[in-house]
């Protein structure tokens, strides 16, 4: 951890127990969103594929059953959505339907996972990747059949997984490992909970949201689960080989999502930081907050790091679709200090 990082987080600290402004910058209200003309429809979880190609996931409205939820490409340029055809279903899967995040995988392909309802009984959840160029789906093998897959990031050379296990969602979510022979191994079980898995572009880092001990104890009634359930969340990275654990920012309430910008400096997630909701920007190196956002929803980074796609709704109602706005980031956000 860099000295700049370590004197930023000694004076934040301060700040606080001062009562100062808090340490951030807000570009927010600097930003022109445009809007992505698209059919009316509930917009999620956005992967920025290449310059030209965005996919989302898309449903009739907020609230849908999950056969009516799909995955559409829509083409900058031209555009045109396109949809991704479902999975075929085989004799021991009798439904398939769309089941978890959308993601930009390392090597430029399309993740997405689908659900299956199994024959006799049972449910399974599958990812597979849609090559860029074949359009082909191909399942990733290692998973095991009663796996809720949540967020999920591989390394840079494609070999190994960091997954997210979604049980207890806010609760208990845990962490694994699948490496390139297919063995799971679960990480930092002594942990309460870890979720939001990211993985440095180069290789080095993987970041998270974690609870290494929750300090209400044992959890046995309802009012504990109501306050782990809205307890903070730390942001962690660690060494690719699980090693050099540390908190870079702690007690983040709300917080939700982590991407790595491409060029691999910045982290970007959701969260309520200093008392201030929105989607942020910290430089790894020297822990500089940036909000980019004054609410919380999917993003994605463009490939070139200079923008964002970002879900939003057209006031602060929570029933309402989202749909996908454009925005240029700040080059101040990216200079150094």
């Amino acid at each position: 951890m860099s000295k700049e990082f370590l004197h930023t987080l000694f004076c934040a600290g301060l700040c606080i127990l001062m009562g100062c402004q808090p340490v951030y910058t807000d570009v927010s209200k600097q930003l022109k969103p445009k809007r992505i003309s698209l059919p009316e429809a509930h917009y999620s979880t956005p992967a920025w594929l290449d310059d030209d190609q965005i996919a989302f996931s898309v449903s009739p409205q907020l609230v849908s059953p999950l056969p009516e939820q799909r995955v559409e490409i829509y083409d900058l340029n031209s555009g045109q959505l396109n949809e991704i055809p479902t999975p075929t279903k085989s004799k021991e899967c009798l439904k398939v339907w769309l089941d978890g995040p959308l993601a930009r995988l390392p090597n430029g392909n399309l993740g997405v996972v689908w659900g299956c309802t199994l024959e006799p009984i049972g449910l399974k959840e599958i990812l597979f990747q849609r090559d860029k160029r074949s359009s082909e789906l191909r399942a990733i093998p290692g998973y095991p059949e009663d796996f809720a897959i949540g967020t999920y990031a591989f390394s840079p050379d494609m070999m190994e997984i960091i997954q997210e296990n979604a049980v207890g969602p806010g609760l208990n979510n845990e962490l694994y490992r699948i490496n390139k022979d297919g063995t799971v191994q679960r990480l930092l079980a002594d942990f309460q909970r870890a979720k939001d898995p990211a993985w440095s572009p180069d290789g080095k880092s993987i970041g998270f949201w974690g609870t290494e001990k929750y300090p209400g104890g044992q959890i046995s009634e309802w009012s504990q689960i109501e306050d782990l359930a809205r307890y903070p969340w730390d942001l962690y990275l660690m060494d690719a080989d699980g090693k050099n654990l540390r908190v870079v920012l702690p007690k983040i309430r709300e917080a939700g999502l982590l991407k790595w910008s491409p060029e691999g400096r910045w982290l970007a997630f959701n969260g309520v930081y200093q008392g201030a909701i929105g989607m942020w920007i910290l430089d790894t190196q020297n822990g500089k907050m940036t909000r980019v956002w004054q609410n919380i929803g999917p993003f994605d980074w463009s490939p070139d790091g200079k923008r964002m796609v970002i879900l939003t709704r057209e006031d602060s109602k929570e029933l309402q679709n989202l749909f996908p706005v454009l925005v240029d980031l700040p080059e101040k956000i990216f200079k150094a200090q």
